[in-house]
């Protein structure tokens, strides 16, 4: 997040002539700190009011454009720019509070944070030190990467961004300065336009990368630039009809920020178009210091001072907020992430008082200093870089690592699974062995079957048969059916033709005589999704979205099954209200399991849990539709029928953890729940004809064939 101003409050860039108080300081801007800030922090404390709370990192980012570009633009004009100045600026603004919240950090961690956690927390330190932790996040937000709710430093990937961004734009400016106001405005506006492009665009190809990378969101800088570009050196009365409309520019830009904070949701695709409205209502507010709004609501005492400590409360609050999120093994109540807001909020003064207040006032030399935190930026990445070397550090909690490394969770991820972006399988010849002669067993599915990959190679391997595994995220295996996901725009199409051609490929195998499907059936139904026909451009209603999923697995069957296919659908496995990796891990590490009883005071067991901790009502439905689909035409094998019994579920026998977060089966979990599945053909099936009439999307619905 961007709330690191060079200076230590806000200036006006044409301050000597704003008639504003002699420093040219700008107590609004700091109001509009306050309004960024609380509401990332409210968002992430959960305060449904504040759904749209995220764009508060966008507001920041156009106000360090607005006064960064404003100071530079000014000094270069001036013929008193120092790049070395600069970056001392830099250092004693943003390092002393991020090198204070960094040790502590690496404190806790080393209490709380299991071998594989621990790893990612040093890869972060290090990429933090490197001003390159949006890069680490874009390139670790995989479907399986841990949820960013229980990453203590993500909070530093937009301090990434900014950072790049300052290493280009002062030499651009520098290049620039001699071609005049006028050059430097036009190409500060083709950076804006053609980065707002790229982010339209980016988020249909790769949301992740599109939020997370400086190429989507440098336009978002470079507005602030062109406004401060634009006010240098001008007289007030100059610019913007002399502040005439100032009280309604600042109303149209305050009802722009407050239609996003509570209008947008983590569903609407973002940044994208969608980042334009705060954008331009933070630029609205920039150019109306002369309006009601700016003097008396943004400019109030309150509203000043909360601004002030506004970047050492973006530091403090969310590892906070991660660390006990990561200790409870479900998420904690709005209550208590409010507390711990709330309590972030004081560290923070104390942040600002005593370690962003007394290094800004260092009289060391600029070289001299700048090596000085040159160095410390090294010696803070040490830490980060031995505990990616030790691999997390292991030794502290032995037996949990044994239970860990023997439940294959410290390999590597599934490699035939296919991310979001990406249309087509793997077909390398480990995912599709083309040149294997043996018959065999072919899976195709989701993610839930990506789980259940390893141990069906192995299964597989003891009876003498090849395996193929055509699996991608967030895909379930339909025919002509896809599942429509907001957050992910692009998915529905990719998924209906991934699985277009995951079909073609069984079917043109006479080796392959079994197909296993296997889906979260239910996600559409519990997360926001549907289920949506190929093509269609109206989105599902949540009855057509369930009628959907019946009629494209009975095709998907019926289509497998005139190829003389053999098929097997499985039930999903046990869904837990609760994270069955979390919480042995609570029972494990000491501090850990002290922290998630505070905050979850309920009986913490492990091994197996009651029913009332399984997640029932949509998976029950998604159940009784996948039943009546298939019918006769497949078998039909249930994953719960060897982790439950008639109380109880298990997560953790026999010394193995069998899920590695809520949803998803270990290694060990994927052989337990897989014993006793047949892989050879079974000549009682069925055969390939079918209906599907879903009782439970219509009263009356109309019989669907199946014959392909």
């Amino acid at each position: 997040m961007v709330i690191d101003p060079i200076l230590s409050r806000s200036a006006l860039p044409n301050a000597q002539h704003s008639g504003e108080p002699s420093k040219g300081y700008r107590p609004d801007i700091d109001g509009l700190r306050a309004f960024a800030v609380t509401s990332v922090v409210a968002y992430h404390v959960g305060l449904q009011l504040f759904h749209g709370g995220y764009v508060g990192v966008d507001i920041f980012f156009v106000i360090s454009g607005y006064l960064i570009g404003g100071h530079v633009y000014k000094d270069v004009r001036h013929n008193r720019f120092s790049i070395a100045a600069f970056y001392k600026r830099r250092a004693v603004r943003i390092l002393p509070a991020l090198f204070f919240v960094l040790i502590c950090c690496f404190l806790m961690a080393s209490f709380v944070l299991d071998a594989p956690e621990m790893q990612t927390f040093g890869e972060y330190a290090v990429a933090t030190g490197a001003s390159a932790s949006n890069v680490l996040a874009w390139l670790k937000s995989g479907y399986f990467a841990a949820g960013a709710d229980q990453n203590p430093l993500l909070m530093t990937w937009s301090l990434g961004v900014e950072e790049q961004f300052y290493v280009i734009f002062p030499l651009l400016m520098l290049l620039l300065a001699r071609k005049g106001r006028r050059t430097l405005l036009l190409v500060a506006v083709a950076v804006t336009i053609l980065s707002l492009g790229l982010s339209i665009v980016g988020l249909l190809k790769s949301p992740s990368a599109t939020f997370y990378l400086l190429p989507t969101r440098a336009w978002e800088l470079s507005v602030g630039i062109v406004l401060a570009v634009y006010e240098t050196d001008r007289p007030v009365e100059n610019l913007y009809a002399g502040g005439r409309f100032a009280n309604l520019t600042g109303l149209l830009g305050m009802a722009l920020l407050f239609f996003s904070v509570f209008v947008y949701t983590r569903d609407t695709p973002f940044p994208g178009l969608a980042a334009a409205v705060p954008v331009l209502g933070s630029a609205l507010i920039l150019i109306s210091p002369r309006g009601w709004f700016n003097r008396y609501l943004l400019s109030s005492g309150p509203c000043v001072l909360l601004g002030l400590v506004s970047y050492s409360w973006y530091l403090w609050h969310w590892p906070l907020l991660s660390f006990a999120r990561i200790a409870a093994d479900r998420p904690i109540s709005t209550l208590s992430a409010c507390t711990i807001g709330l309590a972030s909020l004081g560290i923070a003064w104390c942040s600002y008082r005593f370690v962003e207040q007394p290094f800004r006032k260092s009289t060391t030399p600029t070289v001299p200093l700048l090596r000085k935190y040159a160095l410390l930026c090294a010696l803070m990445m040490l830490p980060g870089l031995i505990l990616v070397a030790m691999k997390g550090w292991p030794q502290r909690f032995p037996q949990l690592a044994v239970i860990e490394r023997r439940s294959g969770m410290l390999q590597q991820k599934d490699k035939c699974l296919v991310q979001y972006g990406v249309a087509t399988p793997d077909l390398s010849s480990y995912c599709v062995p083309k040149a294997d002669p043996r018959e065999g067993v072919a899976l195709l599915g989701d993610s839930h079957a990506g789980a259940l990959g390893e141990a069906l190679r192995k299964m597989t391997a003891t009876q003498g048969l090849k395996f193929e595994e055509i699996t991608k995220v967030s895909c379930p295996p339909l025919m002509k059916v896809t599942r429509l996901m907001p957050n992910h725009p692009g998915q529905d199409i990719e998924c209906g033709s991934f699985n277009a051609e995951a079909l073609d490929i069984v079917r043109s195998d006479p080796r392959i005589e079994t197909v296993v499907l296997s889906g979260y059936w239910s996600a559409p139904f519990s997360e926001g999704s549907l289920y949506q026909r190929v093509g269609e451009s109206m989105a599902a209603t949540p009855s057509q979205s369930a009628e959907n999923l019946g009629r494209g697995l009975a095709d998907m069957v019926a289509a497998l099954r005139s190829s003389g296919k053999h098929v097997i659908v499985l039930m999903d496995a046990p869904l837990f209200t609760f994270d069955p990796a979390r919480r042995l891990r609570g029972s494990m590490i000491r501090v850990r399991g002290i922290m998630g009883r505070e905050l979850m005071p309920s009986v913490h067991e492990v091994g197996s849990v009651s029913r009332y901790e399984v997640q029932s009502h949509y998976d029950d439905i998604a159940s009784a539709i996948v039943e009546q689909a298939v019918g006769t035409s497949a078998t039909i094998f249930n994953l719960k029928s060897n982790l439950c019994d008639a109380q109880t579920c298990a997560f953790y026998a026999d010394n193995q953890l069998l899920y590695f977060d809520m949803q998803h089966l270990s290694e060990a979990g994927a052989l337990r729940a897989l014993r006793g599945m047949p892989l050879t053909v079974d000549t009682a099936q069925g055969n390939s004809a079918s209906t599907f009439t879903c009782r439970l999307c219509f009263p009356t619905t109309r019989a669907i064939s199946n014959n392909n």
